[in-house]
């Protein structure tokens, strides 16, 4: 292998590196933004939590907020979504187990409440 080949390998492996960080951070900031929003809603409630706040306490700036939601509607529809789709796929999980188990049968509205 060449001195040329070996330099442009190592280039590679660095931009990767590179972009692999960049990536990382990106998914720890609006991971960090949903967190801070979520406990801020809670806290004071959605219609008392600005985006200010919610900034200021996640340690971001309104254009990582812009970037990563586009809009303080999706944030919150994206704090919502991210708590309540897995308790929807644990719902739709149980329920697909008790038609399996029912067979043909219906299924007993008590089971299902």
């Amino acid at each position: 292998m060449s001195d040329v080949q070996c330099v442009m390998i190592r280039l590679q492996f660095e931009l990767n590196d590179r972009l692999n960080y960049k990536r990382t951070m990106a998914s720890n900031t609006k991971e960090r933004i949903l967190d801070t929003a979520e406990a801020l809603f809670a806290r004071y409630g959605i219609g008392n939590t600005s985006l200010r706040t919610i900034t200021q306490e996640a340690g971001v700036n309104l254009a990582s907020v812009n970037y990563h939601f586009g809009s303080r509607e999706e944030l919150v529809s994206q704090v919502f979504l991210r708590r309540l789709a897995p308790m929807n796929d644990a719902r739709l999980a149980r329920l697909g187990a008790m038609r399996a188990q029912a067979g043909e049968a219906a299924l007993p509205l008590a089971d299902l409440v």
